[in-house]
């Protein structure tokens, strides 16, 4: 069962089996690392050292509570930072790259527009003109409230 929800301006999918992974304890260690430091090249070895188990049982671990790979939601992590990086800073892309734990500019973009269905410019652009109308909303409040009250 999913639910859509918005999370610091993205889009996700929240479901149960990530809560279920959650909950997972002896996952949390490897799971915490992801979302700490998504930037870093984890390897299935080093989660399952973390998680003091062989690499297959993260494997099955993985599969069986969220029914995808440990790979897919690290790419989501990473997508989430992305999109963040590029929605409040001016950091060019491939800064944002590095950051999010791409080797190259061109495979963030790879990644980015097949998951979030847009390139990283066209996503800065479009997150820039809801911030910009959401500022002049903001502003324009006050004199609203103004108006209506000297009515």
């Amino acid at each position: 069962m999913k639910a859509r929800h918005r999370l610091a301006g993205v889009v996700h999918e929240a479901s149960v089996e990530l809560l279920a992974l959650a909950a997972n304890p002896r996952l949390a260690p490897a799971l915490a690392t992801l979302f700490n430091h998504p930037a870093d090249p984890w390897t299935l070895p080093e989660l399952a050292e973390l998680s003091n188990m062989s690499f297959v049982t993260v494997i099955r671990h993985f599969q069986k509570d969220l029914g995808r790979p440990v790979s897919d939601l690290l790419t989501d992590i990473r997508m989430t930072l992305a999109a963040n990086i590029l929605k409040g800073s001016r950091l060019s892309t491939g800064g944002v790259a590095e950051l999010a734990g791409y080797q190259s500019e061109a495979a963030l973009q790879r990644v980015f527009k097949r998951k979030m269905g847009v390139t990283p410019a066209r996503w800065r652009k479009a997150a820039r003109t809801v911030q910009g109308r959401s500022r002049r909303r903001r502003a324009a409040a006050p004199l609203l409230s103004e108006h209506v009250e000297s009515r």
